[in-house]
């Protein structure tokens, strides 16, 4: 029995070992989730490769620990039944010792009362007899038929109620056995319906964090297309700004009128003003950028604040699943305990004569 007791908590002990590996390798993808390298550049092959093997490792260690305990609930198995047979055999040879025993004293019983049968008719011879026969002694027993059948009647009952206390001991073992086994299919029920919404809470995380970086992704690359698109523009213009035909030919010491001379300064005006609105544009974009980013780190950090929570508070819900079950085996063991000290007290012939039935068992009715 105890080796039954202790198989749930060494499974309870493996049970608490995956959930930590596994919240070890959550905070290590949160962290790999921060990092914005990996997060923009492209995907992670080591972090890859070592997620793969780690899965490898951890159904491997699923598996063997899978069969280790199908060995230990097969040894408990072996155990329990080797000790029900010991326990039948036990059941059995006492069952014989008192069988040939009673069948002893019946024959003594048969025997005695033959005897006392054969001298009864043998009939008495009155010439031999004198004064003396018709006297009676003291402390004659008249009543002894009687009172041997009272004995008999009492002697049926209390085997009868030896019997029906052992089939109900035997009752309440098995209903005890199965309320056990009831509660640890409910107990494992229990983790794995916590498994699957820790796995949907990952997966669910994971989707959020993939849409976020695409956003960001398209985001960047039609900023970066802008940007582009400007410095082309503003490559154009200075090329064009820069061509021979619009300069002056001051070689002949010529002028003429519709060349370029320069910007006027209302151009000028306007390419500085031009320039300002380009850095004030760069500047609001750096400090969007900035916002951005912020804002980004600020819900990081919300998630990690609510997977902490959310670590924490299954935690807690482990460690009370645990004691309710440590206190559920206590109670069980107290009371295998006080039910063996019973059926130690009260085996074989531990009867009160104080009341019921059993009053005055085994004393004379004269």
């Amino acid at each position: 029995m105890s080796a039954a007791i202790g198989a749930p908590t060494l499974s309870l002990e493996k049970e608490m070992q995956r959930i930590e590996h596994k919240r070890a390798r959550n905070v290590a993808r949160t962290a790999r989730y921060l990092d914005a390298r990996l997060r923009t550049i492209g995907l992670d092959t080591d972090a890859l490769d070592q997620q793969m093997r780690e899965q490898r490792e951890r159904k491997e260690r699923e598996r063997m620990a899978l069969k280790e305990e199908f060995d230990r609930n097969e040894n408990v198995y072996k155990h329990v039944a080797a000790q029900e047979a010991e326990e039948r055999r036990l059941r059995d040879q006492e069952l014989e010792r008192m069988r040939l025993e009673w069948l002893e004293q019946m024959k003594f019983k048969y025997d005695k009362e033959q005897r006392e049968k054969d001298m009864i008719h043998a009939g008495v011879d009155f010439d031999k007899c004198g004064p003396s026969a018709v006297q009676t002694m003291d402390g004659e027993d008249p009543d002894r038929l009687n009172r041997t059948a009272q004995q008999q009647a009492q002697m049926r009952a209390w085997s009868t109620q030896l019997a029906n206390e052992r089939l109900e001991r035997e009752k309440l073992a098995d209903q005890e056995m199965a309320d056990y086994w009831a509660y640890l299919e409910r107990v494992s029920q229990r983790q794995g319906e916590l498994s699957d919404e820790e796995e949907a809470a990952r997966k669910a995380l994971s989707l959020q964090i993939k849409d976020e970086n695409r956003r960001r992704a398209l985001e960047r690359a039609e900023e970066m297309a802008r940007q582009k698109d400007l410095e082309d523009q503003a490559n154009a213009d200075e090329i064009r700004y820069r061509n021979e035909f619009l300069r002056e030919d001051e070689g002949e010491g010529s002028s003429t009128n519709n060349v370029f001379k320069g910007l006027s300064r209302k151009q000028k005006a306007e390419l500085h003003q031009s320039n300002a609105d380009m850095r004030a544009a760069r500047l609001r974009k750096a400090e969007q950028e900035r916002e951005e980013e912020a804002a980004w780190f600020m819900q990081q950090e919300k998630m990690r604040v609510a997977m902490e929570q959310a670590d924490r508070e299954e935690r807690k819900r482990v460690k009370e699943l645990e004691e309710e079950r440590l206190r559920e085996l206590r109670e069980q063991q107290l009371d295998l305990q006080q039910r063996n000290m019973r059926e130690r007290n009260s085996r074989f012939g531990g009867i009160d004569y104080t009341h019921g039935i059993y009053a005055g068992f085994g004393k004379s009715c004269r």
